[in-house]
């Protein structure tokens, strides 16, 4: 198929939650958490899901180290891993259930949240997971696929969201700092 990353799928913007910008009571914890998700139209609704990852993968706003240092133009490290070792192979299909379930789960680790982050996860994040037409989890890569900056995260979890009826897709990045 000939059909380039930028003719599959387009970049629209961004949004970031930080949990240090809410104010937590005694029964929470901000955890230096953090969520930073990257919206995508679907540009080439007829490309199947391989081809969508791989146009993600090779897009430039998926050069980011998730480590502070924005996006990489060399393209090196993403999160925790060596870019390099990053493939739609390495994303394993999920339902919604289950994304939503590691996304909760790495949630309650800050103990009791506030409503007003709670209604900007929901809104930002939750929703498009319990929306999305497929979901995709970044497996947990061997030691060999760790990059040097890997010990940075207490956890990374990357979330790839394909809506075809809108036809959108959402990269969500679950971490702390």
């Amino acid at each position: 198929m000939d059909v380039s990353t930028s003719t599959a799928i387009d970049y629209t913007g961004q949004s970031f939650i930080n949990f240090r910008d809410f104010e937590f009571e005694e029964e929470g914890r901000h955890r230096f958490r953090w969520i930073d998700s990257k919206k995508f139209d679907l540009l080439r609704p007829d490309l199947d899901d391989k081809f969508v990852l791989g146009a993600l993968i090779a897009h430039p706003q998926f050069l980011d180290d998730y480590v502070g240092g924005g996006l990489d133009p060399e393209g090196l490290r993403h999160g925790p891993y060596w870019l390099s070792r990053i493939s739609p192979d390495t994303y394993r299909k999920v339902d919604n259930a289950t994304a939503l379930d590691v996304l909760e789960q790495w949630i309650s680790g800050c103990g009791m949240i506030p409503e007003s982050l709670r209604v900007e996860i929901d809104h930002k994040v939750l929703d498009p997971v319990r929306e999305a037409t497929a979901c995709y989890l970044l497996r947990t890569l061997d030691n060999t696929a760790a990059n040097d900056y890997a010990d940075i995260h207490n956890e990374f979890h990357e979330i790839v969201l394909i809506d075809r009826g809108t036809r959108r897709i959402l990269l969500i990045v679950a971490t702390d700092d």
